[in-house]
C-alpha cells in the first residue's frame, strides 16, 4: 500500500487544483458612464454575470425575453400561429431538448457556467424588481415574459451558433417528408422529374453561405502601420439594428482574473468584440461554409431507408409536438416529424421544386451541420477575453476553434498583428469536392445554388479529421487560414485571400471560398484606404496611422464604385440623353440626373448631394443581372495580378452596354421620382433614422454599392431611405499609449437601450450622426472620473443547486459534489465530501496525504471522501485532484 501511495506523488507534484472558494450570494457593482455603459465589478464570474445580466436587462429586457422565446420553440404559442413560426418552433423543439442543453452545460467550465447562471439570475432580478406592469410598452404586461435560468440562456446561445447552418436552413428541413411506400419511378418518370429540377429557381439557396443581414469591416494594424508603432485595431460589424443581433457595450472586471470591455450581443454573458489590457481584437463574417449536404440513395419502394456503404439503413424517426395558438385565440397542439441520417437531418425543396424531391423515390438529401456539435463557442470567448498577451489569444483560438462563423483580427501594444479564419468549417478539401458529388444532382447544385452536395452513400465521402481539430470532421488549427504580421491585415466578408495583399493566403479548402477571384468593391476599398494611407497619398497628413486618421478610415464615408465609374456615367448621360424611352409611353428625363452625377463628391456623408442617383442604377442593374460585383458593368476586367484596382472603369464603348447603362439608369431616376425624393436632395435629408419624433441624418450607404461605411434602408415613399433596417452597429478603435495603457475610442449607431423612454435609447445615434465618438473609460479613475458616473451594488442569495443533491448552494457546505447528508465530521464548513483537507490548514498538502496514509482501508469517516465505507484508492484520486488547493467550495464555511 505504501509504494503504490508512493508512485502517486510524483503526478500529485504536478496538479495544481484551481481555487474553488464558492459564495452564497451574488454582489455585483454597476458603475455606470456616460451614455449608459456598464462597467460591472464581481469577485467571481456567477456575480460578474448576475451584474451584467441586471444591467442588460435595464435597458434592453424585451429582445432578450423575446428570443428566449424563440430559442424554447414557443413563438406560435405566445404571438400566434403562422407557418414560419411553427418552422422556428418545431426545429428549436428538436434540437434544443433539456437533455442536449444539459450536455451543453456539462461541457462548460465552472467559470463560464457560473457567469451563464448569474447572468440568468441578473435579469430575472431586474424583472422581479421591476414588475412586468412596468416593463418597456414592447413587453409590457405580456405573459411570455418571465423570469429564466441557464437553459433559457443556452437555448438562446446554442440558436446563435446555429445561424448559418441549420439556422438558416429550418424551412428545408421542415420541408422533409417520405411519401408512402412506392413502386421504383419508370423510366420516362425520372426524366420528368430531372427536367423539372432543372427548370427550377434555384437562385432563394444562393446566398446560404453567409447568415442574412450580417457583414462586417476590420483592420488589425501592426506597427510598420501606425505612427506610434503599437498596434491598432478597428472593429466594424455590420448587423441588425433592431432585434437579438443588436450590441450591448459593457465592461466586466474580476480584480486579478478579468479586465475586459467591448460588447456583446445580446444574452451573451461575455465580450465578443472587444479589448483588455494586452490585446484588442474584432470579427467579421466569413464566407466558409458551415454545412454540406449530402446526396441519399434511396432503398427502391422503401421511402423510409436509404443505402450507407452498401447496406440498406432506416431514416432515425423525430417527432415533435408543439403548442399554438390558434387564428381563433385556442390552444392546440401540432404534429411534426423530423427524420435523420447517419449525416444529420432530412431536408427538402419543396418551395423550390414545388414538389417534395423525396417523392422521387430515388434520392434525398441530409443537412452536415459542422456547427451542430460546437459546444466550444462559450469557452473560446471566454479564453480570449482573459488572454494575457495576442500569442495567448491566438491560442485560445487554434486550441478551441469554436467561433462558428467568423474571421478575427487582433492586435497588441507590441505591434503585431494578427488574422485567421479560425472558425468551424467541414473537412472536406479539394480532392473529396472533386471525388465525391452527390452522383444525381451534385455537380447540377453546386453549379446553379453554390451548395456543396456529396455522395452521401459512402462513408469515403464523409468529412475528414484533423489530429489538431477538437471535434471530428471539421479542419484543425494547421490547416485554418492565419496570417501574423506587423504591416497590417484586413477583412471585409470576403475570404483570407486578400487579408493583406502584399502576403496573400493560398492552397486552403475551397470551403474557405475561392482564392485569386474578384473581391467585393468593399474589401478593395479597404485594402486601398490602408494602402493611401501608408502611402501619405489620401490628404490626411503623414504616411502611417493615427486613432483619428483610423476612424476616417471608417466615416470619410467613401463611395469607391462613384470614383471608379460616376465621372464616366455622368458623361455618358449627357451624351445619350436627355431622355430614355422605357417602353410602355414611359419616357424619363434623365437631364438632372447627368448633372448631379458629374457635381457629387462620390461619398455619402450627410451633406452629398447625388449618392441617391448612383444607388438606385446598381439597384435596377442588379435586379436585372443578378451581379453583386457588377462584373460587366466594368471597361478593364478583373486581373489576379492587380485584384484591388480592377474590374474599373465603365464599359461605355459598345452600343449595347450604353444603351443598358441609360437604361437602368432611367429606371433608377423613375423610382426616386415615383417616390418622391429629388435627384439633387442632400443624403442626410433622405436617409435618416427617426427616434422619439427627431430625425438623425445617417451616413453611409449600401453595401454592394462600393461603400466600406455601410448602412441599409430600404427606399419608403415620401420619405426617403428609412428606417435602418441594417448596417454600421458596434465601432471601436483601439491602441496603446507610449505606456502600453490601451486607449479605446467606441461608438454604439443605435444606442444602448431599444426602450424609446430610455435617456439611453438615442444619444450615441446623435453621435453617430456627428461622426462623434465615445473615448472609453477603462481605469477605475477614468470611470469614476465620469461626468455620469454612478454606482449600484446589488446582492442576491444564489437559489442554485449545482451538484443537483437537493440543497441549495447557498446552504451547501459542498457546493459541486452531491453531499445530500451533509456530513462534515470535523465541523469545518466544508463536507467530507470535498474535505481532504484533514488537518484543517486550508491547503491540500502532503501533510493530509501522510494522515490518509495512516487511515488507509480504515472506516474513518472523515477521510471517506467519496461515501464508500472505506478508505481506499477512490479517497485518494480525490485528494489528488485537489492537491495545493483548498478544500470545497462550500458556502458554510465559518
Amino acid at each position: 500500500m505504501n509504494q503504490s501511495i508512493r508512485l502517486v506523488l510524483a503526478a500529485m507534484l504536478l496538479t495544481v487544483a484551481a481555487p474553488a472558494m464558492a459564495s452564497a450570494t451574488y454582489t455585483a457593482e454597476i458603475r455606470t458612464t456616460s451614455f449608459g455603459i456598464p462597467h460591472i465589478k464581481a469577485n467571481d464570474y456567477g456575480s460578474l454575470g448576475f451584474g451584467y445580466g441586471y444591467a442588460y436587462a435595464s435597458q434592453n429586457i424585451c429582445i432578450l425575453a423575446r428570443e428566449v422565446v424563440e430559442a424554447n420553440g414557443q413563438q406560435s404559442l405566445h404571438f400566434g400561429e403562422t407557418t414560419g413560426r411553427n418552422e422556428q418552433d418545431f426545429f428549436y423543439t428538436l434540437v434544443n431538448t433539456d437533455a442536449f442543453i444539459d450536455q451543453f452545460a456539462a461541457s462548460l467550465s465552472a467559470e463560464a457556467l457560473a457567469a451563464i447562471r448569474g447572468y440568468a439570475a441578473g435579469y430575472s432580478r431586474y424583472l422581479a424588481d421591476t414588475g412586468k406592469a412596468n416593463l418597456p410598452l414592447d413587453c409590457r404586461d405580456e405573459d411570455w415574459v418571465r423570469a429564466i435560468d441557464e437553459r433559457d440562456m443556452l437555448r438562446v446561445f446554442y440558436k446563435l451558433i446555429l445561424r448559418a447552418s441549420g439556422g438558416q436552413l429550418v424551412g428545408l428541413i421542415n420541408d422533409a417528408a417520405p411519401p408512402a411506400a412506392q413502386a421504383t419511378p419508370g423510366a420516362a418518370d425520372s426524366q420528368q422529374i430531372k427536367r423539372q429540377i432543372m427548370e427550377a429557381d434555384w437562385s432563394p439557396l444562393r446566398d446560404l453561405r453567409r447568415p442574412f443581414d450580417l457583414g462586417s469591416n476590420m483592420y488589425a494594424l501592426g506597427a510598420n502601420a501606425t505612427q506610434s508603432g503599437k498596434g491598432m485595431v478597428l472593429g466594424n460589424p455590420h448587423f441588425p439594428w433592431s432585434g437579438p443581433l443588436r450590441w450591448y457595450q459593457v465592461h466586466l472586471t474580476i480584480p486579478g482574473e478579468l479586465d475586459v470591455m467591448g460588447a456583446s450581443l445580446h444574452g451573451v454573458p461575455l465580450v465578443n468584440i472587444g479589448f483588455n489590457q494586452h490585446v484588442a481584437w474584432s470579427h467579421t463574417v466569413s464566407p466558409a461554409w458551415r454545412f454540406t449536404l449530402y446526396e441519399l440513395a434511396l432503398v427502391p419502394g422503401q421511402p423510409l431507408k436509404y443505402f450507407y456503404d452498401g447496406a440498406e439503413l432506416d431514416f432515425e424517426v423525430y417527432p415533435v409536438s408543439i403548442e399554438v395558438t390558434d387564428n381563433l385565440g385556442d390552444l392546440q397542439i401540432r404534429n411534426h416529424t423530423f427524420y435523420r441520417s447517419v449525416q444529420g437531418w432530412v431536408l427538402d425543396f419543396n418551395d423550390v421544386l414545388g414538389f417534395p424531391l423525396w417523392n422521387n423515390g430515388q434520392i434525398v438529401y441530409a443537412l452536415g451541420d459542422a456547427n451542430e456539435d460546437n459546444l466550444r463557442a462559450i469557452e473560446q470567448f471566454l479564453q480570449m477575453n482573459k488572454a494575457q498577451s495576442l500569442s495567448g489569444f491566438i491560442a485560445a483560438l487554434t486550441d478551441n476553434v469554436g467561433l462558428p462563423w467568423v474571421h478575427t483580427v487582433a492586435a497588441d501594444a507590441a505591434g503585431n498583428a494578427f488574422f485567421g479564419d479560425v472558425s468551424v468549417v467541414p473537412h472536406v478539401d479539394q480532392a473529396k469536392l472533386s471525388s465525391c458529388p452527390g452522383p444525381i444532382l451534385g455537380a447540377f447544385l453546386s453549379a446553379s445554388t453554390g451548395l456543396i452536395a456529396l455522395d452521401g452513400s459512402q462513408s469515403a465521402c464523409a468529412w475528414g479529421n484533423d489530429p489538431d481539430a477538437p471535434q471530428d470532421g471539421i479542419f484543425g488549427a494547421s490547416n485554418l487560414p492565419t496570417l501574423q504580421t506587423q504591416d497590417y491585415v484586413t477583412n471585409s466578408n470576403d475570404n483570407h485571400w486578400l487579408s493583406n495583399p502584399d502576403i496573400p493566403l493560398t492552397g486552403f479548402s475551397p470551403l474557405f471560398g475561392a482564392e485569386q477571384t474578384q473581391r467585393s468593391l468593399r474589401t478593395r476599398l479597404g485594402i486601398l484606404q490602408v494602402q493611401q494611407r501608408l502611402a501619405g497619398s489620401d490628404g490626411l497628413g503623414a504616411p502611417g496611422y493615427t486613432l483619428a486618421t483610423l476612424q476616417d478610415a471608417l466615416f470619410g464615408s467613401r463611395n469607391y464604385m462613384g470614383e471608379l465609374i460616376a465621372a464616366e456615367l455622368a458623361v455618358l448621360c449627357a451624351d445619350e440623353g436627355p431622355t430614355v424611352d422605357l417602353g410602355g409611353g414611359d419616357i424619363v428625363d434623365v437631364s438632372q440626373a447627368c448633372t448631379v452625377l458629374a457635381n457629387w463628391d462620390q461619398k455619402q456623408n450627410v451633406d452629398s448631394v447625388g449618392a441617391q442617383v448612383m444607388l438606385e442604377f446598381l439597384l435596377a442593374l442588379n435586379d436585372a443581372d443578378g451581379d453583386d460585383l457588377f462584373t460587366n458593368l466594368f471597361a478593364t476586367p478583373f486581373d489576379v495580378n492587380d485584384p484591388v484596382n480592377t474590374p474599373s472603369g465603365l464599359a461605355n464603348t459598345d452600343p449595347a452596354d450604353r444603351t443598358k447603362w441609360m437604361q437602368h439608369l432611367a429606371e433608377g431616376v423613375k423610382n426616386l421620382n415615383d417616390n418622391g425624393i429629388a435627384l439633387d436632395a442632400v443624403w442626410g435629408s433622405i436617409q435618416y433614422e427617426e427616434k422619439n419624433t427627431v430625425q438623425y441624418p445617417i451616413h453611409g450607404g449600401r453595401d454592394g454599392s462600393g461603400m466600406f461605411s455601410i448602412i441599409t434602408a430600404n427606399l419608403q415613399n415620401g420619405l426617403g431611405y428609412t428606417p435602418v433596417r441594417h448596417g454600421n452597429s458596434y465601432m471601436q478603435t483601439v491602441t496603446w499609449d507610449v505606456d502600453d495603457n490601451v486607449q479605446a475610442e467606441a461608438l454604439l449607431s443605435y444606442s444602448q437601450s431599444s426602450d424609446p423612454a430610455n435617456p439611453h435609447y438615442a444619444d450615441q445615434t446623435a453621435l453617430y450622426s456627428n461622426k462623434q465618438w465615445v473615448a472609453l473609460p477603462f481605469t477605475d479613475a477614468e470611470i469614476e472620473a465620469d461626468p455620469n458616473y454612478s454606482t449600484l451594488t446589488l446582492t442576491q442569495p444564489i437559489n442554485i443547486d449545482t451538484d443537483s443533491d437537493g440543497i441549495l448552494d447557498a446552504n451547501d457546505n459542498c457546493t459541486e459534489v452531491a453531499n445530500p447528508a451533509q456530513i462534515d465530521t470535523d465541523g469545518d464548513g466544508y463536507g467530507n465530501f470535498c474535505d481532504p483537507d484533514l488537518n484543517n490548514d486550508g491547503l491540500v498538502n502532503f501533510i493530509d496525504l501522510t494522515q490518509l496514509k495512516g487511515v488507509f482501508f480504515s472506516n474513518d469517516a472523515n477521510a471517506d471522501f467519496d461515501g464508500s465505507g472505506q478508505v481506499n484508492f477512490g479517497d485518494l484520486v480525490i485528494m489528488k485532484s485537489m492537491f495545493f488547493g483548498p478544500p470545497g467550495p462550500s458556502c458554510t464555511v465559518p
